[in-house]
């Protein structure tokens, strides 16, 4: 899942958009076990003393301002290579 986005940055986060999930996966038996990766993941988190459900701000990578963003993103140091941590 991690690697080189097409724009140039470092894939860290995978996002599902919520109509998508709800449109596309049929299946109650995959919508309990997404749930149960993701009551797994918070319990890890607040283990490891994060907070258990961070918050995102999503930018397409197909909108007109993406390079804006970027280059926001590039001014504070939160643009290449992969991190660790958050």
């Amino acid at each position: 899942m991690s690697g080189l986005m097409k724009c140039g940055g470092v894939r860290k986060h995978l996002v599902i958009k919520i109509d998508d999930y709800v449109k596309y996966v049929k299946s109650s038996f995959k919508a309990a076990m997404l749930n149960n990766d993701l009551e797994d993941i918070q319990a890890g988190r607040k283990a490891d003393g994060k907070d258990p459900c961070p918050e995102y701000i999503v930018v397409n990578t197909d909108e007109s301002y993406v390079q804006e963003v970027i280059d926001v993103l590039k001014r504070h140091g939160a643009w290449g290579e992969a991190e660790d941590g958050e």
